[in-house]
């Protein structure tokens, strides 16, 4: 048996009074008068036996109600044998409170993180009064690292409110386990929380074995939960009043759910669409919505659906751009190229150029959406750097060679990106005999491809070598050689067509697949992207087409909040650092002068998804978990019944109250014997 308070034994000193009153107190003597001396004598020694027994039982019980009021206040305690070996007081007590989103869901109007903050103070009242608490919620600040008495812990954790940052059980266990501490303390943590599966990504090679603690489950039964998981344009391209089609993706963690509902599209405020969902033994769920735009500029784009109890993944915010124009530049060898004037010049969503490589100012050619290498006889190592870092940034090249290329230049271009080998020119006639309808570019171009419609040919061909390379062929010849190459590199893309477009080398420039080809190709490099980012997944942002001058600095707003971020330069692009800023789902607006639409845009945050799948462990997976990194599960218990589990887990069995029960007792059974034993 251990004490909490071994100071207070000394007070067992006290158990002199009693025997001291004992031994003064009854010495006191009655007359009895009696006329028979034979009747006195009985009596008298009958008296004496029972007068001295009396006087000792009540002093025991005397003397044992006070031993027993001193170890009540010395608090005794058998030690647990799992902490035989370890001190039975923790000095620190760690507590992770689950506070992500999907805490916001519960039952009989009081949320998940409502109860997890009762258990945390019920923890917390389970443990000594010079304690040293920490707090660690899915924020990780940096008042995370310290630690806190009794009643500032209480406070904080009245603080606590949802946060969209999810955190793994990884991070939170690395978190506790370095906290900074002096060697001879020991840390007891407590994990409350809603155990989603989506979180558990434990490591059991990295455990310490010292970290002891216990898991809190909140509520681990299944909520059927609906929510927008993404969206995507079917192609990468937006153009003025033609038809939008936007594709929605939406989950049910729930395979048994049925449920119909509908989900809504708005634009600037504007609802531009709405679909019918019904989830039947499925778990994703896939629509189409139609839209158009009427004008260029920043479009704030939200979907939207109605699903109880759990709501922060019910809306989908995201933002595009719709250019007026697309800019295309052709870099061109020698003379103009009449088959690309003669289609770029006619279409008023392109903003064509021409420029000869040798007067080419290499700083512009990022402001473009579609770079045409065209005809060049030799690629400069300038040049090659220059595209390089284009097309690593998300540009798109088309590459038409020269008959009279230098292919050591050409192999050094390939060479740079990975894209492929050029092997040499062929002079001889070959026909296209298949087309790749699966690739974007054709996707559309036939509703029926029939084996006797026309091809085109070339009558000079290079040999390319691209198949170890990645790249994916969207015109063959008969002999399985590719004509028309496509090839990714980092963010961007290569088209390569192995002849030139000359009539008197191929006829492929007066084919009628060169229009929908090279119209797919320009649309493919506007890239026009659905911007939609999620909060807590990364905090670098990156802002297009503007440069920043000395003393200028970038503002981000909405309607709660304004703030500077910082920026970083990466490969002359303008990173956006958010960091923790960002702590609500929807639009804000970055600008370098709020009286200037010059570098200003919108972004779209919204909550992580990680929350959305309501999967939890049940009891056999949760103490499995428990055993593998050393904690141990406190389920079904809470209010006073917890707080007396985690006593005993800690110390052992408490007996304090029992000392206070037989105290009373014998306190009680001294009164009795005063008053009824005469």
């Amino acid at each position: 048996m251990s004490f909490l308070f071994p100071s207070f034994l000394f007070a067992l000193g006290l158990v002199t009074i009693p025997i001291a009153i004992h031994l003064f107190n009854f010495r006191k003597y009655q007359k009895v008068y009696f006329t028979n001396v034979r009747f006195l004598k009985e009596i008298k020694k009958e008296t004496n036996r029972q007068a001295k027994l009396k006087h000792l039982l009540v002093l025991f019980a005397r003397i044992l109600a006070l031993i027993f009021i001193v170890l009540a206040f010395a608090q005794p305690y058998i030690p647990n044998k799992e902490n035989s070996q370890m001190s039975s007081i923790y000095d620190i007590v760690s507590i992770y409170l689950d506070n992500s989103l999907s805490m916001e869901a519960g039952a009989d109007n009081r949320s998940l993180l409502e109860q997890a903050k009762d258990r945390a103070v019920q923890v917390v009242n389970a443990h000594d009064y010079n304690t040293k608490y920490n707090l660690i919620t899915n924020e990780f600040k940096g008042k995370h690292q310290k630690f806190y008495s009794k009643d500032q812990m209480i406070n904080m954790i009245d603080e606590v409110a949802l946060s969209p940052t999810t955190r793994m059980l990884s991070e939170v266990y690395k978190k506790q386990n370095n906290i900074d501490k002096v060697d001879d303390q020991n840390i007891k943590s407590y994990w409350i929380s809603d155990f989603q599966k989506s979180i558990i990504d434990l490591d059991t090679d990295n455990i310490d074995s010292t970290l002891k603690g216990y898991m809190l489950p909140l509520s681990n039964q299944a909520i059927n939960n609906i929510y927008i998981d993404s969206c995507w344009l079917e192609k990468p391209y937006i153009l003025i009043k033609e038809p939008i089609r936007l594709i929605v993706r939406m989950k049910c963690n729930q395979e048994d759910n049925s449920k119909k509902g509908r989900v809504e599209l708005k634009i600037n405020g504007q609802t531009k669409g709405i679909a019918e969902y019904d989830f039947k033994a499925i778990t994703t769920y896939v629509d189409t919505l139609t839209f158009s735009v009427d004008e260029a500029g920043w479009y704030k784009a939200m979907l939207s659906i109605e699903d109880f109890p759990v709501t922060f993944d019910d809306q989908y915010f995201f933002t595009f751009k719709v250019s007026e124009s697309y800019k295309v530049l052709a870099i061109k060898g020698s003379e103009e190229s009449p088959y690309l004037n003669a289609f770029y010049r006619n279409k008023k969503y392109f903003n064509y150029q021409e420029v000869d490589v040798n007067q080419l100012d290499f700083s512009i050619v990022e402001e473009h959406q579609l770079v045409i290498l065209n005809d060049l006889r030799n690629i400069s190592s300038g040049l090659i750097e220059r595209i390089e870092s284009y097309i690593s940034k998300g540009g798109t090249v088309l590459f038409i060679p020269s008959l009279e290329a230098d292919i050591n230049s050409y192999n050094q271009f390939s060479k740079r990106m990975s894209i492929g080998m050029w092997n040499g020119l062929n002079n001889i006639k070959k026909k296209v005999s298949r087309i790749n309808t699966s690739e974007y570019i054709y996707s559309d171009v036939f509703e029926d491809l029939q084996k006797n419609v026309d091809m085109p040919y070339s009558l000079y061909n290079y040999a390319f070598s691209y198949e170890k390379y990645g790249g994916e062929p969207i015109m063959q010849y008969e002999d399985g050689s590719a004509f028309i190459v496509k090839n990714n590199y980092k963010k961007g893309q290569v088209y390569i067509v192995n002849a030139p477009l000359g009539k008197e080398y191929s006829n492929f420039a007066t084919h009628s697949l060169f229009v929908p080809f090279l119209y797919k190709v320009t649309l493919s490099g506007t890239r026009s992207y659905l911007q939609a980012y999620e909060i807590g997944i990364g905090s670098l942002v990156e802002i297009k087409g503007t440069t920043l001058e000395k003393d200028q600095v970038y503002k981000v707003r909405n309607n709660e909040v304004e703030f500077i971020p910082e920026y970083k330069y990466v490969d002359n692009r303008i990173f956006l650092d958010m960091k923790t800023n960002v702590k609500t789902a929807g639009f804000y607006e970055y600008y370098l002068d709020q009286n200037s639409i010059d570098g200003s845009g919108w972004l779209a945050f919204n909550y992580s998804r990680t929350e959305s799948d309501l999967n939890y462990l049940d009891e056999v997976e949760l103490k499995e978990l428990a055993g593998k990194v050393g904690f141990s599960v406190l389920s079904d218990a809470s209010g006073e019944i917890l707080v007396e589990n985690i006593k005993q887990l800690n110390k052992g069995i408490v007996l304090w109250k029992w000392c206070i029960i037989l105290a009373l007792l014998f306190l009680g059974a001294e009164v009795l014997l005063l008053r009824f034993w005469k």
